[in-house]
C-alpha cells in the first residue's frame, strides 16, 4: 500500500510557487546577456512543473538514505556534520517502491543501507 509522501506523492500545496516577492532583486536582471537587455534563458527561470518537484524530492529521500548514519559536509564547507537517520517518509517511499533502487547516483543498493533502519520505532525516524 503507498501512503501519501508530500512532495513525492503529493505537491504540497504551502510550498512556493510563482515569482518571487516584489521585495526581492529579480535574478533574471542578474543574468542579462551583453547589451541586449535579453535574459541569457527565461526557461531556467520558471517554476519547476509537479514532475519536476516529484523527481527532486524522490532525490532528496534517496539522498537521505545514502547519507543516514555517516558524515556530511556543512553548507559552509569548512567542518562536517554527523547525519542521523532517514526520515520515515524516506523509507516508506523506499519500501513502496517510488524511489529508485540503486540510490541518486546509481552507485549504491538502498535497500541495504535502509536495512537498519527500517526495524526502528517513529521516535528514532526523524
Amino acid at each position: 500500500m503507498v501512503t501519501d509522501i508530500p512532495g513525492l506523492t503529493t505537491i504540497d500545496p504551502k510550498a512556493p510557487r510563482g515569482a518571487l516577492p516584489d521585495a526581492l532583486p529579480n535574478p533574471i536582471d542578474w543574468l542579462l546577456t551583453g547589451n541586449k537587455n535579453e535574459a541569457a534563458n527565461e526557461e531556467a527561470f520558471r517554476v519547476p512543473s509537479d514532475e519536476v518537484r516529484r523527481e527532486m524530492r524522490k532525490l532528496e529521500l534517496e539522498a537521505e538514505i545514502l547519507n543516514a548514519g555517516t558524515e556530511v559536509m556543512n553548507p559552509a564547507g569548512d567542518s562536517s556534520l554527523d547525519v542521523g537517520a532517514p526520515s520515515k517518509e524516506a523509507i516508506e517511499a523506499l519500501e513502496n517502491g517510488l524511489l529508485d533502487p540503486t540510490g541518486p547516483a546509481g552507485e549504491t543498493d538502498l535497500a541495504d543501507l535502509a536495512a537498519p533502519w527500517e526495524d526502528r520505532g517513529p521516535n528514532e525516524l526523524k
